[in-house]
């Protein structure tokens, strides 16, 4: 394993990525501490992580593995690791699995989603095997049938569940018609997606013999391992791997680096272990606020950088892409809000455009959005998400910081 100081990699960035070298043109090459660099743009930093002609890797593909990173058929994007930094990564990931509440002879039924270059059964897979504890895996996938996951669950005597919330809450539903292999269940590990209240309840009604519920710990395959869960302490509650990364939280009006508890600001990550595709103050798309400032957090929602319903994630760069493809120089502004519709992420999308609006428009938006974002369209069908909502309004109904009068582009009000 592997773990750079932050002076040797922003040296091994400007010598070898063009788009580091760009980057860091007005800071001095000695005598600069973390927060004299710039706070990556992520438009940027993914334009220049192209598959041709690419500006950012500081070097050739020649070992690893290489993921499929969110966005839209028409902004395709990819985060690699060479073989050392995708050991050291689910490593670093799986060591903080006792943490989380896993235990030695854990027998643990993988129900994360794998395929098309998708990262999280393969990464959970590999922290399982590095993780120091004795875990026994089976590698069922979110895609298994539902018949075929309870019979393995009641032949194994499996004990644990891993998967994505919206996967395990249809599970159940199945489980809560089979209380004789629900009461197997002890612990139920999640990722990729917040669980809410609400969906804390009906887990815990499914599955009456679970003491723990928690988050797998907080990883992006754009970034790497971003904490490790802590299952006695607050919900949602995430440690900082202090070793072989560094966690900022920046006051979203201010820019200033926050260091006192209870204050929400922009996730901000280095990651001290990647050198082919370096991530320096690199934004991850979340807020948080520090709950041991420098040690533990808790993520508080979506940044403006993006927005995640259910398995589904879009930047709002995509979005803007998408309107101006469907709509053109029409749109004026818009606006995502994200919701909770029962027990559903929903998203309604407010346009203001300079020509007047039509129930066909809304749905020409829509079918728009479904055929750039196939994922979106499949998660509504399969009920994992509510169905969006466009609205067109005028321009005063779009909602602003009350303090800056800037638009506020994504609205998250699940954690209100």
């Amino acid at each position: 394993m592997t773990i750079y100081s932050i002076q040797s990699l922003i040296q091994l960035a400007r010598e070898k990525s063009d788009y580091y070298r760009e980057l860091y043109t007005n800071v001095p090459q000695k005598n600069f501490n973390l927060h004299d660099l710039p706070i990556i743009t992520a438009e940027n930093f993914w334009q220049a992580n192209s598959l041709k002609g690419n500006h950012l890797l500081t070097g050739p593909i020649s070992s690893g593995v290489v993921f499929k990173s969110g966005g839209t058929t028409g902004l395709p994007k990819f985060s690699v690791f060479l073989k050392e930094e995708w050991e050291t990564f689910t490593k670093c990931f799986g060591e903080g699995f006792k943490s989380a509440g896993f235990q030695n002879g854990d027998k643990v039924a993988n129900l994360f989603y794998a395929g098309e270059l998708y990262a999280s059964f393969l990464f959970i897979n590999k922290s399982m095997e590095l993780s120091p504890l004795d875990l026994v895996s089976y590698p069922l996938s979110g895609a298994a049938k539902l018949d075929s996951i309870l019979e393995t669950v009641q032949s194994h005597g499996i004990n644990v569940l891993a998967g994505v919330p919206t996967t395990i809450i249809q599970l159940a539903h199945e489980f809560l018609a089979k209380p004789n292999i629900a009461h197997l269940i002890t612990k139920i590990f999640y990722g990729g997606e917040t669980l809410f209240p609400d969906q804390r309840s009906i887990l815990a009604r499914a599955f009456p013999n679970a003491k723990i519920i928690s988050s797998i710990g907080y990883a992006s395959v754009d970034g790497g391992h971003l904490g490790f869960a802590i299952h006695n302490g607050a919900h949602g509650e995430h440690g900082v791997f202090k070793n072989s990364t560094i966690v900022e939280l920046i006051d979203n009006e201010t820019g200033s680096v926050i260091t006192e508890a209870g204050v929400q600001g922009r996730l901000i990550y280095t990651n001290l272990t990647r050198t082919l595709m370096p991530i320096i103050r690199y934004p991850v798309g979340d807020e948080a606020v520090w709950t041991i400032p420098g040690e533990r957090f808790i993520i508080k929602g979506r940044t403006e950088e993006g927005i995640r319903l259910g398995p589904v994630t879009i930047t709002t760069e995509e979005i803007r892409q998408i309107l101006h493809e469907c709509l053109g120089d029409q749109v004026m502004a818009f606006q995502s809000i994200i919701e909770r519709d029962g027990t559903l992420d929903k998203l309604t999308l407010k346009i203001a455009i300079t020509t007047l609006s039509s129930f066909a428009l809304a749905n020409q938006v829509e079918q728009h959005l479904s055929n750039a974002r196939p994922m979106l369209k499949d998660s509504i069908q399969r009920k994992l998400i509510a169905p969006s909502k466009i609205e067109f309004v005028h321009m005063d109904k779009l909602e602003k910081n009350q303090r800056t009068g800037k638009l506020r582009l994504v609205i998250d009000r699940r954690f209100n």
